[in-house]
């Protein structure tokens, strides 16, 4: 994906049960996560 100007292009989001929290966003907006460590974690939207 090209970076823009005037876009958000990142976020950090809160959780208590990053598993949960992963579970219900890939299942809602198709998302992939990249785990770094057992308390962070990034994604990134299919192509």
């Amino acid at each position: 994906m090209k970076p823009t100007n005037n876009h958000i292009n990142y976020i950090e989001l809160k959780s208590k049960n990053i598993a949960t929290t992963k579970e219900f966003y890939s299942n809602c907006f198709d998302w992939e996560f990249t785990d770094y460590g057992p308390t962070y974690t990034s994604f990134s939207m299919p192509d």
